[in-house]
This record gives structure tokens, C-alpha cells and sequence, in this order.
């Protein structure tokens, strides 16, 4: 049930971006303490602007049924960061992420809800 999307700047090789997401699939269920057969990850190429320039940079955000607290987040941040920023050259200050909980009964899947 965890989602994580990492949108960056500049296009991805495909092998690198599926290492990358097998990376992030497996430190983000960890740290959100679920089972990574539930985790799904999309990393995406997007025209950005960042500061008012073009320089690479990124956009991540999490979703996950129930709440998210503040040192998972801090955790969530941090793998984030130390994991794109060197295997895509964006420095770190040039990296956003958002983390959200979302009540079980809003979150589908095998048509049926979690809640």
C-alpha cells in the first residue's frame, strides 16, 4: 500500500532506474515498517524548474495507508536524498518530498479498500 513517486529533471537510464527503484521500494517499506510486496514505486522523467533555474532536482512523495509520523518522515528524507542524489548527480538541497497518511478507506486495491 505504500506509494512512492520520484519525479527528476532529467531522463533516467533504464537500468539505473530500475536499481534505483528496487533501492527505494526496499529502504522506504522499511522505514514505514510494511511489507515491501505491498510497495509501489514510479520513478518518471519531468521537465522541472527549481529556484528559478533548470539544474537538475527532483520531487519525491510518499503515501501510505495510516500515519506517517514525523521521524519516519525525517528517515524517509534522509534514505531519499542519500539514495537519488548520487545515483542521479542532483544535489541534495535540490530535492523536495512530501509524505502523506491516507485513512485506510480512501486507499484501493484488488477492488476493495483498506478501511
Amino acid at each position: 500500500m505504500p506509494l512512492l513517486r520520484v519525479c527528476v529533471s532529467s531522463p533516467i537510464d533504464p537500468q539505473l532506474q530500475q536499481g534505483l527503484m528496487s533501492e527505494l521500494s526496499r529502504r522506504t517499506a522499511e522505514i514505514l515498517g510494511k511489507r515491501e510486496n505491498y510497495m509501489m514505486v514510479i520513478v518518471e522523467h519531468q521537465p522541472m524548474l527549481m529556484g528559478g533555474t533548470s539544474d537538475r532536482s527532483a520531487y519525491a512523495e510518499v503515501r501510505s495507508v495510516g500515519e506517517i509520523t514525523a521521524r519516519q518522515a525525517e528517515q524517509l528524507a534522509e534514505a531519499l536524498s542519500s539514495t537519488v542524489a548520487p545515483k542521479l548527480d542532483i544535489d541534495p538541497d535540490r530535492i523536495y518530498a512530501n509524505f502523506f497518511g491516507v485513512n485506510g478507506a480512501m486507499w484501493g486495491w484488488g477492488g476493495r479498500t483498506f478501511g
